[in-house]
């Protein structure tokens, strides 16, 4: 992705932005930060989401989450992203859907202190 111009996006009606921080069990978003910063200075109300992938364990993903995205700053609720993609061909039961999705949010909500999206 290109550097975004967030005082355009901010100029253009836009109240918010939930930019993607983490991916997976280790994956940080290289333009999180600058993205983070950049958006809040343009005046938006900022989040940060990220891609849940299931071929790594959910409490490992919190945890790089957690590790990643401030909790020192106003931020909206912590957003999670979940697609079946090429990158992880696992389709798991609904029920380990929700065990290991459970095992993401528990913790993640736990740290932020609101409800995740």
């Amino acid at each position: 992705q290109r550097q975004i111009d967030w005082r355009r996006v901010a100029s253009d009606d836009v109240a918010f932005a939930v930019i993607k921080a983490t991916e997976g069990g280790d994956h940080v978003d290289d333009a999180f930060a600058a993205n983070l910063s950049e958006a809040r200075a343009a005046g938006l109300a900022v989040g940060a989401y990220h891609f849940f992938t299931f071929c790594r364990p959910g409490a490992d993903q919190a945890k790089n989450f957690i590790s990643v995205v401030p909790r020192n700053q106003p931020l909206l609720p912590p957003v999670v992203d979940i697609e079946f993609v090429g990158n992880c061909p696992r389709r798991p039961s609904p029920e380990e859907l929700n065990k290991e999705l459970s095992a993401f949010l528990g913790p993640v909500e736990a740290a932020f202190g609101k409800t995740a999206i």
